[in-house]
């Protein structure tokens, strides 16, 4: 059985940005991504089974990276109240 069938494509996107996550907490220009980055995984959040799970597991993996302050700060300027780790 295939792991996220329903879905596969918009689940390996999702899997794919949390591949890079550890670029997002280094990379320069990072901090103009992670907005629609974080509002992509939002949404797939809200889309039941496999996309909300590859969502929630590339959300902590962007959560996870070097720059958690950096990636902190602007979920929280992004939706007030979304992570609820305050820095």
């Amino acid at each position: 059985m295939m792991i996220y069938q329903k879905c596969p494509v918009m689940c390996s996107g999702f899997l794919t940005i949390g591949a890079f996550a550890d670029w997002l907490g280094v990379a320069p220009s990072a901090p103009a991504l992670l907005p629609e980055i974080l509002n992509l995984l939002t949404k797939g959040l809200t889309i039941p089974e496999d996309p909300a799970a590859a969502a929630a597991l590339t959300f902590k993996h962007v959560c996870d990276s070097k720059k958690i302050y950096t990636v902190v700060n602007i979920c929280n300027s992004y939706k007030p109240g979304l992570c609820a780790v305050t820095i």
